[in-house]
């Protein structure tokens, strides 16, 4: 539980948006730093006893880009006097000569949704991949195990909202899945052990600006 709970700390850390029932604090730097807990947590029963998602294609670019252009196309923060001026120094210019590496599997995964947003990761044993309202999880060799369900079965009560992010944590052998929610919220969903297809730890973070699209880095304490 103690990665679990550096959770909290670590996604607020390295996000420039507000929270409501916040704690401020300012760093070595002078940057403030805004903390709050999850306004939901859950446990969910094993994924693999998930009913079967019957997959429904949405358009999320509408929902999404169209409704909220005004907020994608400001620029008051963008710094036009900013390093490097004119062309990156460290830009690649010409194709690298190392070899292709081959292939140890390849299979189909999940399609569909407008757009499909896939994200996927592999463990030691499986590999989890999500679309924008979909999951299914299989061996490394292609096999599907359990069902394909729907993110909002994840987290009860929430949409398929999508821009799912599915990652897999190395250092406590653990899954990563998280998606955003109308108006401004992100889901996430950390595994119980290092079956994928188990339960999962399930957080909801109330934000005051909408998350659209939402990274995250893996530490050996955090997230």
């Amino acid at each position: 539980m103690r990665k679990i709970a550096t959770l909290f700390i670590a996604i607020l850390i390295t996000s420039t948006l507000g929270y409501s029932q916040n704690i401020k604090t300012t760093n070595v730097l002078g940057q403030t730093i805004e903390v709050a807990k999850a306004i939901r947590f859950k446990k969910t029963i094993p994924v693999r006893d998930f009913p079967e998602t019957e997959f429904i294609p949405v358009n999320l670019v509408e929902k999404h880009i169209k409704e909220r252009h005004n907020q994608f196309v400001r620029n008051e923060d963008v710094n036009p006097n900013a390093i490097p001026i004119g062309e990156d120094p460290i830009r690649q210019k010409k194709q690298g000569n190392r070899p292709t590496p081959s292939l140890d599997a390849n299979f189909d995964g999940l399609g569909g949704g407008t757009p499909p947003d896939p994200s996927g990761a592999a463990g030691n044993n499986y590999y989890v991949q999500a679309i924008n309202t979909w999951i299914r999880i299989y061996t490394k060799n292609g096999t599907a195990v359990g069902t394909q369900f729907s993110l909002a079965s994840m987290w009860p009560g929430s949409d398929n909202d999508g821009d799912p992010i599915v990652m897999y944590d190395r250092h406590a052998d653990r899954w990563f899945i998280s998606q955003f929610n109308d108006p401004a919220r992100i889901l996430i969903a950390i595994s119980e052990t290092n079956d994928p297809t188990g339960s999962y730890y399930t957080y909801d973070f109330a934000l005051n600006q909408f998350p659209d699209y939402p990274k995250y880095s893996i530490w050996w304490d955090g997230y």
